[in-house]
């Protein structure tokens, strides 16, 4: 069986995501990890440091256990087999980085704080760590989400968006949601405008089986582009958003910004975010579930 992880901090945010992972775990060969890290605030010259960390990490077990239970109980359909739990000692965002990697997971699924989310909560931070930085896509679910079928998918990327692997994940996606593909593409305003980016996107999206997709192609100029961004999902009812990234070096993270960071920090509707070096790809997950399916907006 594959899982999804679950980070969790116990917020109203982390409880929304973890019905939303259950629900969806129930329409697949699916289970839901939860799990919670943590940073003691202990003196390390104390002989009692390790029995002290030990009753730390059994009682975080503890509460972790009992609201396991209470979200496996709100969601119909999900037997105890298929939930586990995990506590571990450290950065949560290190923490969960390092079991994306392993084959068990193909899809995180975190909590956010919604539109107007800042940097500052245990959430907020490590949702944007880990989005930019995970080996699986992830799935980030606003906390004032409601349902409703996921029918407008935004794909957006800089020049990762043109490789064809890329596109013919989500391209998958799309059509098993029976939806509508909105392809913006971001031009790097600080290097050379692309001009043949539309011709190839099209190329692209309309060879062999994208021929039948429903989609619209637009470019998105300019440096405010979380806000362009923004105004095209509300002007057209979008979804879901679909953001391609991928790993970068200490410098890179240092040296760039990073707009899939401040669409993880801003958007008000779910954030599905893939990297283009992904260990585990969005074709793990499109096979295992029962499609078409409404899901949490």
């Amino acid at each position: 069986m594959k899982w999804y992880l679950v980070p969790t901090d116990f917020s109203t945010a982390a409880t929304h995501a973890a019905r939303y992972a259950l629900e969806l775990a129930k329409r697949g060969d699916y289970g839901v990890h939860f799990f919670y890290a943590f940073q003691p605030d202990l003196d390390v010259q104390s002989p009692f440091l390790y029995d002290s960390m030990a009753k730390l990490q059994e009682m975080w077990m503890e509460k972790l256990e009992h609201w396991s239970e209470d979200m496996r109980k709100s969601v119909e359909g999900i037997d105890r087999s298929r939930v586990r739990n995990e506590v571990s000692i450290g950065f949560a965002a290190e923490e969960i980085i390092k079991l994306s990697d392993e084959d068990d997971y193909s899809l995180i699924v975190m909590g956010t704080r919604g539109e107007g989310d800042r940097i500052g909560t245990w959430l907020g931070t490590v949702s944007s760590k880990v989005a930019q930085e995970a080996y699986c896509p992830v799935w980030l679910i606003p906390v004032d989400a409601t349902l409703q079928p996921l029918r407008n998918i935004l794909y957006s990327s800089g020049g990762d968006a043109i490789e064809e692997e890329m596109i013919h994940q989500v391209v998958r996606f799309t059509r098993k949601l029976e939806g509508t593909l909105h392809f913006v593409h971001i031009h790097d305003t600080h290097g050379a405008p692309d001009e043949n980016v539309i011709e190839r996107i099209f190329d692209t999206l309309g060879a062999g089986a994208f021929g039948d997709l429903s989609y619209i192609v637009e470019m998105i100029n300019g440096q405010k582009v979380v806000d362009e961004l923004n105004a095209y999902i509300l002007e057209n009812e979008i979804d879901l958003l679909v953001a391609v990234t991928h790993h970068k070096s200490f410098w890179e993270k240092l040296m760039q910004h990073s707009v899939t960071r401040d669409l993880v920090r801003h958007a008000g509707i779910p954030t599905l975010v893939l990297h283009k070096d992904d260990h585990h790809t969005l074709n793990d997950f499109i096979d295992t579930v029962n499609w078409p399916l409404v899901l949490t907006k």
